[in-house]
Formats: structure tokens, sequence, C-alpha cells
């Protein structure tokens, strides 16, 4: 009894209060409270107004935020009955509210994140949401967002819209019927035109709206639905004119669409080639690579933050995909490659980023031989990136820390003969060397 009642349980990684009937008592007594007159908003005679805006005004926003309290803080036996039942009310009022199209309406977006709140805590509710409220999907992409400079917007939207983005990406991942309708909306590509390629003052929500688009993706959809989904995408990056301001979130949708959109054939090959894009991409990496292992040479960041070293190796791989795997793939002629790297105002950047790579140690091999692999072909089709590689590859020799025999031993066991094997077939200058230049020479071989 003690143990029940004076400890907190953990459930999924989340602190919660033990179980009790006062707390059951007081949910009970809020979704009484006004739920009639919740009923009540939008009735047959017509929809009252201004009892909504009074509502929302002084009471909505702080009822509602008193049951996500309990919803986030108790385990889901406690409120998940009484939630599903009470659903089809508090959905109907998120789209009577909606409808009024208010630009900073906290009483609608703390219900959205009620609703964000109850779909991780309860997988039945979530189900609830995303399979069993017919036209949910619908009322969900039909959110009212406004997007203006006035501080007050940018700070309600900071505070609510990676609520509404996370409930539509768990949705979306739990439902391919939603995934359908995302896909098919207006709203979901001009959500990511206005917030990965105009601006980066939402970047909590353009990582759920990403990872929306990159669940609508993954979905099993018949026909072409993806398909044109993916083409409209690209084309619309093609199209930005300002995509280049916002290089690092452009390799991140990218990272997401580019290479389906590529199995297409030559052609999507060279409409992206011609495009700005790869130039977008590299100062993309660049950008990337500076704010994950720093600006300065030699720099080493041996534990940065897991997603920014995914953002560095996905971006690597889109470089890789267009410049090294799909020119090879469709043997496109070396003139062309050269082409379109002369028109790359990033590509010597690319090179000092790419060095970098090859020497982070906290990227694993995978990306690393593919950074070594772009930086092979920009030196070989563009003198000035063999210029800077050059530069950086002195530089990397003298400073950088390169793997000793002994380390390599350790770190994975060989045999002397082996070894022996394995210098042969990379030169005998290793072998040869005396002295304090043979131990040299066999470190760096090795």
């Amino acid at each position: 009894k003690e143990e029940k009642e004076g400890k907190a349980v953990k459930e999924e990684g989340r602190e919660r209060v033990p179980y009790d009937e006062q707390t059951r008592e007081l949910f009970e007594h809020l979704l009484q409270l006004d739920m009639a007159s919740f009923s009540g908003l939008a009735p047959e005679g017509g929809f009252d107004t201004d009892r909504v805006r009074n509502l929302q005004n002084f009471a909505l926003a702080w009822y509602i935020r008193c049951l996500t309290f309990i919803v986030k803080a108790t385990p889901p036996e406690l409120f998940m009955p009484r939630f599903v039942e009470r659903f089809p009310v508090l959905n109907q009022l998120w789209m009577d509210l909606n409808d009024l199209q208010a630009e900073t309406d906290t009483g609608k977006a703390e219900l959205t994140r009620l609703f964000c709140e109850a779909c991780e805590a309860s997988p039945a509710v979530l189900h609830l949401m995303a399979h069993e409220t017919h036209g949910f999907a619908d009322v969900l992409m039909e959110n009212y967002i406004m997007i203006r400079p006035q501080r007050h917007t940018n700070l309600y939207n900071r505070m609510y819209m990676p609520w509404f983005y996370k409930l539509l990406w768990k949705c979306i991942r739990h439902s391919d019927a939603f995934a359908e309708s995302f896909m098919r909306h207006r709203n979901s590509v001009w959500a990511v035109e206005n917030f990965v390629f105009m601006n980066n003052s939402f970047p909590a929500a353009v990582v759920h709206l990403l990872g929306a688009v990159e669940a609508a993706l993954s979905s099993n959809q018949a026909g072409d639905l993806i398909t044109d989904f993916r083409s409209t995408l690209v084309r619309a990056m093609e199209a930005s004119k300002v995509l280049g301001n916002q290089p690092d979130q452009a390799v991140m949708i990218g990272a997401k669409v580019i290479e389906k959109f590529l199995e297409g054939g030559e052609d999507d090959l060279r409409f992206v080639l011609e495009s700005a894009l790869p130039d977008i991409f590299a100062c993309g990496l660049a950008m990337l690579v500076g704010n994950t292992f720093g600006s300065g040479r030699g720099r080493q960041v041996e534990d940065s933050h897991p997603s920014a070293l995914q953002h560095v190796k996905d971006a690597i791989h889109l470089l890789h995909l267009l410049l090294v795997t799909e020119p090879i793939k469709h043997k496109l002629p070396d003139a062309e490659l050269r082409e379109v790297l002369r028109h790359n105002k990033n590509r010597t950047s690319v090179v000092a980023a790419l060095f970098k790579c090859c020497c982070a140690r906290a990227l694993p091999p995978g990306p690393r031989v593919q950074a070594l692999e772009l930086l092979a072909c920009l030196c070989f089709h563009d003198i000035a990136c063999s210029a800077a590689g050059i530069q950086e590859m002195h530089h990397a020799l003298e400073t950088a820390h390169l793997d000793t025999l002994d380390e390599l031993k350790s770190a994975r066991p060989t045999s002397s003969a082996q070894i022996s094997d394995m210098f042969k077939a990379d030169g005998e200058g290793a072998a040869k060397g005396k002295g304090k230049a043979s131990a040299e020479g066999g470190r760096r071989n090795g």
C-alpha cells in the first residue's frame, strides 16, 4: 500500500503520479463540467460565434490544460475510457474553433496538444483518432495556420505548431488512409514550402513535419500517389527561389525524396543535376558539417548529437548519390559532370567539409568511405577542387590523428601474415623504409 500510494510509477519513460480515486473524480468532474455547453456550441439553428469567443478567452485554454495535465501525469487506465467516450464532442469543438480562423487561438492549440498527449499515452486513443473517427484526417489537414512577422504570432507558432505536426506524424505512421489524405491535400506541400523552404524560425515543427512526409512516403498506397507526391516535392524544390537560404533544411527534405525520385531514370537525374539543387545540397553539407564538427580545421567532436550526425550522413549520401552513384549507373559523360561542378559555387567548401568527415571518428565507416569517393570525384573533375584537396590533405596528414598499427590491431585482431600481405598490396615503401621514417610510413599506410 505504501509503495502504491507514495511513489510515482514510470511508464514509457515519463513520471506518472500514483493511481488514486481523487484524481479519477477530478477528471470525471472536469469532463462533466462544460461538456454540455461544448455540445451546444454549434446548434442546428446557427453558430454562436460570440459564445465560442467568450469561452476561449476566459475558460477554454485553462480548462484544456487541466485535462492535459491529468492525461500526461496519470496512467492511461484512469483517463482513457472516459476520453474515448467524450472524444466526439472534443473533436466537434476543435472543428468549430478552427472554423473561426482565429490567428492565435490558444483554446484550439491546447486542444491539439491534449490530442497529441493522449495519443502518446494510449495506443487505443491513437487508433480511435487515426482509424475510427471518420473525417479526422481532413479536419487536421484543414488546420488554420497564420504566418505573420508579428512577435506574438511567431511565439504562438513556435509554442504550438510542433504539437500539431507531431500529432499529424503519429496518425500518418499509424494509418495508411491518413497518409493518403496528407499526400492528396494541398496544405501538405504548402507547409513544406513555408516552413522548410522559406524560413527556419520553427525548427521543432520542421522535424515533425519532415517526419510526417517520410512516413507518408513509406506508407502502403495503391497507384501512383506516392510517386506523384514525391515528384511534386522535388519540383517544388527546383522551382523555389528561396530554398538556397535554408540549405541545411534543403538537405533534410532532399534526403527523404531525391533517391526514390531518381529511380525514374536518366531524365530525372538530368533534371536534378541541371537545377540549382546540387549547389544547395553542397552548401547544406558544408553548413551541417560546420555545425556538427566545428568550423575550424582539425577540430573533432566525438560526442555529437545522434540527430546531427544523421543529418551529416544524409547529406553525404545525397551528394554521393547525385555525383557518384547515379552518374556511374547511367554512364553520364565526364563532360556533363564537369559542367555540373563548374556551376557549383560551393564545391571548394565541400572539399574541406568532406575532409573533416573523413577524419571524424564519430561517423561510421560507410559515410566516411562515401566522403572519400566524393572527394575523388570532385578532385578528378574540377581543378579548383584539386587545389583545395591538396591543401586539406596536407593539413590532415600533419594534424589529424591517424590510427597506428597497434590501434588497428587492438580494434580488429589481425595475424602478422595478413598485416604483411596488406602492406605488400599497398606498396613496398613501408617495408623498405628505415628508422623513424619507416615507422612513420607504416603508421600512415596503416
